[in-house]
């Protein structure tokens, strides 16, 4: 762990939490914030199982982005600890200035069903990063927090593909009748394939048969191929 090489740190961690070994958190929370990114996972793994009051106080500190693979790996790591502690994750969401952070601990909303979270995650949809506000639509969707349908509704014109593909797949999610006319509008009259598709299978998960035959009679031939693609229960977002 003192040695200047990144290769013996992660050695001297890997050791330590193989035998459950407590690193004091001056040791090691420095090294999950390391410029070396194989030093700085091995540290936040390690911290995670090792820790027994706050497994997650290195997202405090953390200024270096959580890489995807990192997230799969952290996300593994917690998902399999017995007896973790897990706290609220709005709290990051809240005032984590690192945005890799924030879209890892939405991700763990929706795993553990922070409903408490929700308005937290609401108030990304004024973030002005696009990709943040894409998926915390994703994570109202699969929270299926039904409040925000509104701002969803009202907000979708002023946004980019990749956020109306989102808020099309969230209001589908949430399972509000009252989205539906909605929903028409956007799969009758969008020119955009992929607006079309969100809102059909939208449409198909809130409607039922008769509503949607109506709704064929008045397709085109390619939104009668897109709604008839879409009925099939395998066909997923």
């Amino acid at each position: 762990m003192k040695s200047r090489k990144w290769e013996k740190k992660i050695r001297g961690i890997r050791e330590l939490t193989n035998m459950d070994i407590l690193i004091a958190d001056v040791n090691i929370l420095p090294l999950t914030n390391n410029k070396r990114q194989e030093l700085r996972s091995e540290a936040r793994n390690a911290y995670i199982k090792l820790s027994k009051n706050e497994p997650f106080k290195f997202f405090d500190v953390t200024t270096e982005p959580l890489l995807k693979w990192d997230q799969i790996e952290l996300f593994k790591t917690i998902t399999t600890t017995e007896n973790i502690a897990i706290p609220n994750f709005a709290r990051w969401v809240t005032y984590s200035n690192n945005k890799s952070v924030v879209a890892f601990c939405m991700e763990l909303i929706v795993y553990y069903k922070q409903y408490d979270a929700a308005p937290a995650v609401v108030k990304l949809l004024e973030n002005k990063d696009h990709l943040l506000r894409a998926q915390a639509i994703n994570c109202l969707g699969k929270l299926k927090y039904e409040q925000a349908a509104p701002q969803l509704v009202h907000i979708y014109s002023n946004q980019p593909l990749n956020c109306r593909l989102e808020i099309l797949k969230a209001l589908g999610r949430m399972g509000n009748k009252e989205n539906v006319t909605f929903l028409k509008q956007e799969f009758m009259y969008s020119t955009d394939f992929d607006i079309r598709k969100n809102a059909a299978k939208s449409i198909v998960r809130n409607s039922n048969k008769q509503q949607i035959d109506l709704l064929m009679e008045s397709c085109t031939p390619e939104n009668q191929l897109i709604l008839k693609h879409n009925l099939n229960p395998l066909i997923k977002y």
